[in-house]
């Protein structure tokens, strides 16, 4: 019988800030996109934890804080099974 391995899962909470040049108040020097089209280019088309370019490049550096940390049991997460 195999030994069940014993794991728990951090659930890390963070924020971070990205300065968005505007041409005017409603339209970005992104594309001349509205920001609507930016978040959705820059967070929803494009995961976060891919590279993308231009979002990358207007992250503000150090801005990054952690909100919280959560201690999970891997069974309340809903994406692990028991084999």
């Amino acid at each position: 019988m195999p030994k069940e391995e014993k794991v728990k899962i951090l659930k890390v909470t963070i924020t971070q800030h990205y300065l968005v040049p505007m041409l005017d108040d409603k339209r970005t020097k992104i594309n001349a996109w509205d920001m609507k089209q930016v978040i959705k280019d820059w967070f929803e088309v494009h995961p976060i934890y891919m590279g993308h370019a231009t979002r990358d490049g207007h992250m503000i550096g150090n801005s990054e804080k952690v909100i919280d940390i959560t201690q999970m049991d891997p069974k309340d997460t809903g994406f692990w099974r028991d084999e």
